[in-house]
């Protein structure tokens, strides 16, 4: 529809177009913004350069050309037409907050946040533009791909503010932000400033700083808290609230410094310092632990068909199958692919232990001659002890066939304690789940109460854990260290039992309980494990179980469950809905089991279908290698529960999974029918094995997420893609 002289102009929101750039452009805009409705964004680009010759840069043509420009991605053409309507109107908040988008585009992002602040200090009245909702989320987007994630959270949640939550997209990545396995449990929250006590001196002017935020005005609620923090120094809220929009800002070395300073405060509780503190030390710029420098080895080679010959017979190196093209991009891809043994490989299950099994120390590419490089070997790995290993196995094995002195390369970096903390085994064929089960267990005990209190962090004075413990000046960084070893991989590397034996190897005491009153919320993450489940009302149950479901709170969710399970007239979930969300939080398999019989008890009682339950307890043999019964199992699921709801879609989807799909056959009838789902195999175990950074929760999508990425899966640490029914 065309617009008319009495709307509003495009480029002063407070003036109609006949008062504003007058009556004269309404044929050229009415053109330009049905061309680029229609998508022919040149020809509205033309037309608006033609209104521009007969009529000069008006505000509103400017103001179009810009916004068309950047959609097209043509950043400096946007940057010129902005600059010259910024030129007459340098507090124009649509002028401003296009300059935003630009800086954001030109990589800029510390400026496009400042620009965008800019923009949203020079509004006035009550009514902010929804066209800064576009902004918001756009600058939100780019602070997350950095990392910043509080300040991308900020931002987003401001644009679904100003959209009035009618974008689904919006939501999803809002969503996403959270519950991404990859995101730290201590920012898995949205970081609210609090409310002032009503009987303090700074009550009102905290209040003003709820009414700049509410306006998206980070920067100014910022001054406002830094006059308060002059003249009522040291409140614990303040301090909390001006590293929270400092983070908003992604101003981080400014929020780390206020964390630690709130983590320091005599009035804040042990419990709130250590999660500040954690929260420092995440997006702390100087590494927790030394740095080990990733290293790209060059070998060139006199030849390659003896060296290949060599590396397939050794005991020391393994195949690790095709590469299609060149990871480095330079050319033709290997000819060959090795991986490369800390020891020799174990041939037989029977032989394997924990104190033999072989580790990966490197990956070994084999190049053959070209053009213009000679044959040679590529291999990459830590410049530590495995840099050394590495060299003088190969020195050993080939050394009549290297040409001259390698040449090494640093390609990246990690640091000691990620290197510790995922590692890579070389299993032989036939290990079972529940023998390399055990293998983990034991050896993640090792890393952790042997290795990992040794290490030397910078938060500690350069001391290790085990020294900390002992100097009470350094209790909140260790406990900070030891909150995030807790939750960094929600509970798949790291689980309470082992935590209380680390706890107490340390000296450190248990956290007080968390009282909350019946109309307050505790959203920390951190601090809802540690809260008395006891005193909570059912409608604060059920609200932390659903803030725990949409993160993926394990720890909560045992608690809570545990707690709805005590007591009978719980309405939150039914009862057998519980049980089956114990099953997938045990760290036991047969105390799963127990549990997923007792849900099928719960809703036999209550009249419901099982169907759901027993596929549960299928998918959880199938991943456990628990193949006695299984066929018995199945016919029961194809004929007597595929007519309950979901089932067959369910049991299809783990079907899948296993692999046992594409020529599965009819599901209904026993494995025995002809053309039937043939018998389950055995489950064994991954080549390998790494800490992994996913999880399945029961809020999320009915797959498992994949691993995370690098990370080998191990069983017991395995994704897990039990479904939870509603």
């Amino acid at each position: 529809m065309d617009i008319d002289v009495y709307q509003q102009c495009p480029c002063h929101g407070d003036k109609k177009i006949k008062f504003c750039c007058g009556k004269d452009i309404l044929s050229d805009l009415n053109q330009v913004l049905a061309k680029n409705k229609s998508g022919q964004s040149q020809a509205a680009l033309d037309q608006l350069d033609r209104a521009m010759s007969k009529m000069g840069p008006k505000d509103c043509l400017l103001t179009i050309k810009t916004h068309i420009l950047i959609t097209a991605g043509e950043i400096e053409l946007a940057k010129e037409a902005n600059e010259l309507f910024l030129k007459t109107n340098p507090q124009h908040s649509t002028g401003l907050h296009h300059r935003a988008l630009i800086l954001l585009a030109e990589g800029k992002m510390d400026e496009s946040v400042e620009a965008l602040q800019d923009a949203m200090d020079s509004i006035k009245g009550n009514e902010i533009p929804i066209s800064l909702a576009n902004a918001f989320r756009m600058v939100g987007l780019g602070l997350y791909s950095q990392g910043k994630l509080i300040a991308a959270r900020a931002h987003l949640i401001y644009a679904s503010a100003l959209k009035g939550d009618q974008d689904p997209e919006l939501q999803q990545i809002l969503h996403e932000t959270l519950s991404a396995p990859s995101t730290p449990m201590v920012l898995k929250q949205d970081f609210a400033l609090g409310r002032a006590p009503a009987d303090v001196e700074w009550e009102s002017k905290f209040i003003n700083v709820g009414r700049a935020m509410d306006r998206g005005q980070f920067r100014k609620a910022l001054k406002f808290l830094g006059k308060i923090d002059e003249s009522f120094p040291d409140q614990p809220l303040v301090v909390r609230a001006s590293a929270i929009v400092n983070g908003y800002l992604g101003r981080i070395s400014e929020m780390v410094s206020g964390f630690r300073r709130f983590s320091k405060l005599e009035a804040t509780q042990k419990l709130q310092a250590v999660e500040a503190e954690a929260i420092a030390q995440l997006f702390d710029e100087n590494p927790l632990s030394p740095t080990v420098a990733i290293e790209r080895i060059t070998f060139e080679l006199s030849e390659t068909e003896k060296v290949t010959e060599i590396a397939l017979s050794s005991n020391r190196m393994s195949t690790s199958g095709t590469i299609d093209a060149d990871p480095f991009e330079e050319g033709p891809p290997p000819r060959h692919a090795f991986v490369v043994l800390d020891r020799d490989r174990v041939s037989s299950v029977d032989e394997l232990t924990l104190e033999n099994v072989p580790s990966v120390i490197s990956e070994l590419l084999v190049y053959g001659k070209q053009t213009d490089r000679p044959a040679r070997f590529e291999c990459i790995t830590a410049k530590d002890g495995r840099y050394d290993e590495l060299k003088k196995l190969i020195d050993e094995d080939f050394g009549e066939f290297i040409v001259g002195e390698p040449k090494s390369t640093s390609i990246g970096e990690s640091n000691a304690m990620s290197e510790l903390l995922e590692w890579r085994w070389h299993l032989p064929e036939g290990v079972t789940r529940t023998q390399h089960g055990e293998m983990v267990k034991a050896h993640r005990e090792t890393l952790i109460l042997d290795q990992w209190t040794q290490l030397p962090f910078s938060v500690l004075g350069d001391k290790s854990p085990e020294e900390a413990a002992k100097d009470p000046a350094l209790e909140v960084p260790l406990r900070a260290l030891v909150l995030m070893l807790e939750n960094a991989t929600q509970g798949q590397f790291f689980n309470d039992q082992l935590g209380a034996k680390l706890q107490e190897n340390l000296g450190l005491t248990d956290y007080e309980t968390v009282d909350v009153a019946e109309d307050e919320r505790v959203t920390s993450p951190i601090q809802q494990q540690y809260l008395d489940y006891k005193k909570l009302k059912d409608e604060q149950l059920m609200q932390i179980q659903a803030d725990a479901m949409r993160i993926g709170n394990i720890r909560v969710l045992r608690q809570v469950v545990g707690e709805a399970l005590d007591r009978p007239d719980f309405k939150g979930a039914t009862r057998d809905m519980c049980y089956s969300m114990m099953a997938h939080f045990s760290d036991n398999d047969e105390e799963s089991l127990e549990y997923i019989d007792k849900a099928c008890e719960e809703a036999t009682k209550a009249g419901r279908p099982i169907g759901l339950y027993l596929v549960q307890e299928f998918e959880f043999r199938l991943s456990r290698g628990m193949t006695d019964g299984l066929p018995d199992l199945l016919t029961t699921i194809q004929q007597g529960h595929l007519d309950d709801p979901d089932v067959e879609y369910q049991l299809v989807r783990v079907l899948d999974r296993f692999g046992i799909g594409p020529d599965r056959g009819p599901l209904r009838g026993g494995p025995g029918a002809p053309g039937a789902v043939p018998p389950p195999q055995p489950a064994a175990a991954p080549p390998a094995a790494a800490s992994s950074g996913a999880i399945w929760t029961p809020d999320q999508s009915d797959t498992a997420p994949e691993p995370a990425s690098g990370s080998d899966e191990a069983p017991g640490e395995s994704k897990s893609g039990l479904y939870i029914p509603d």
